[in-house]
């Protein structure tokens, strides 16, 4: 074999392997892009994230306020109903005052008819 012959058969699979590189650089910098376009796509997620986060956070407050509100409420009702008991027991007893009068009133007509006339 010549020099010129091996020198062709070395320069033959250079070119291969300079289009195998080109081919594989281009091939990397398609899943470089590929990659950016997910690292854009997660930093949009993150933002969603974030936002929904908030959101939650506001939820959150409105809930406390509302809890507090309704043991306010609920306090509120325990009052009336505390009151409503010390009012039916106040009528209770008037009621058996005016009973307890009643009779009296009724044994002193019975006394006044039983007089003689």
């Amino acid at each position: 074999m010549t020099n010129e012959e091996l020198s062709q058969q070395i320069v033959a699979p250079s070119g291969t392997v300079e289009t195998l590189a080109n081919t594989m650089t281009k091939k990397f910098e398609q899943i470089d892009k590929r990659f950016e376009q997910i690292d854009k796509r997660f930093e949009q997620i993150d933002r969603r994230f974030e936002h929904i986060d908030q959101r939650f956070e506001q939820i959150d407050q409105r809930f406390d306020i509302i809890d507090t509100q309704f043991k306010a409420v609920d306090e509120q009702f325990d009052n009336i109903h505390k009151d409503y008991k010390v009012l039916s027991d106040m009528i209770k007893d008037l009621d058996y005052k005016w009973e307890e009068r009643f009779s009296e009133l009724k044994a002193g007509q019975n006394q006044v008819e039983s007089w003689p006339r």
